[in-house]
């Protein structure tokens, strides 16, 4: 399930899964898990939100159409929820 886990999720995700068995009181039980700072927003999905930059006086930085463009802010559009762990494990068992 974890090799699952790992072709599931998006970008770069797959490499910060990992997995271990553990004992339980009803016996032995498998974990997976995935410690990339982004997970929680990629599971539970993030709502239409303002990007800022870190410095207090700083621009963001980034490319549009073959541009560079600078901004004080951007508007990010959200993102679904990606239940690429949940999806492993119904293809798994």
């Amino acid at each position: 399930m974890a090799a699952i886990a790992r072709a599931e999720a998006p970008g770069s995700m797959g490499r910060h899964i990992d997995w271990h068995i553990k004992e339980s009181p009803r016996g032995l039980q498998a974990v997976i898990t995935c410690d990339h700072p982004a997970v929680r927003y990629v599971i539970e999905g993030t709502r239409p939100h303002l990007i800022r930059p870190r410095r207090p006086k700083g621009v963001l930085r980034f490319e549009a159409e073959g541009h560079v463009v600078f901004a004080k802010y951007a508007r990010h559009p959200g993102t679904r929820p990606n239940q690429f762990l949940q999806r492993a494990l119904r293809m798994g068992c």
